[in-house]
């Protein structure tokens, strides 16, 4: 892979002095460019190991370049190919900001983002006391326009709660 005059290489955070990561997505060690493996597993994001870990490219890129003053959780892939790691294809998201831009490029549909509704504490009590008195899941799915999926997750506890 040839490297572009502009590439601009600062230490991976937590490994200082060992690894660095461009601007242009690449890792290297002592100089030498690290292979990066696409876990096809969980989504074909680029990965690349560190000292036998295994880091996602676009996290190390996002630490190292993109400043996140509102703390926020994860990076997007602007274009939407996961592969393309270069600093200006990134940025920093909300879960739900980022389901919803995958929507709005046509990544995911529109059901995605059903699934990732915030309710309040109150709405969440209302589905459990829907589900405790043996409410069809169809029902309560209509009634609170989820799917049958996350009302089953939240019967069994498995969903993040958000208030």
């Amino acid at each position: 892979m040839k490297i572009n005059d502009t590439e601009i290489w600062k230490d991976v955070l937590g490994y200082e002095g060992k690894y660095e990561v461009s601007t242009l997505g690449n890792v290297r060690r002592n100089g030498k460019l690290l292979k990066q493996l696409t876990n096809r597993q969980r989504g074909d994001y680029k990965l690349v190991g560190l000292c036998g870990k295994k880091h996602r490219v676009h996290r190390l890129v996002g630490q190292s370049f993109i400043d996140n003053p509102n703390n926020k959780p994860e990076i997007n892939h602007i274009n939407g190919l996961k592969w393309d790691n270069r600093v200006e294809n990134l940025e920093w998201v909300t879960k739900k900001e980022n389901v919803v831009h995958s929507v709005e490029i046509g990544l995911k549909g529109r059901k995605q983002l059903k699934l990732n509704q915030k309710f309040s504490s109150n709405i969440i009590n209302e589905i459990k006391k829907l589900i405790d008195n043996k409410v069809k899941y169809r029902v309560i799915s209509e009634k609170y326009n989820v799917s049958t999926g996350y009302i089953t997750q939240l019967k069994k506890n498995n969903r993040r709660i958000y208030g």
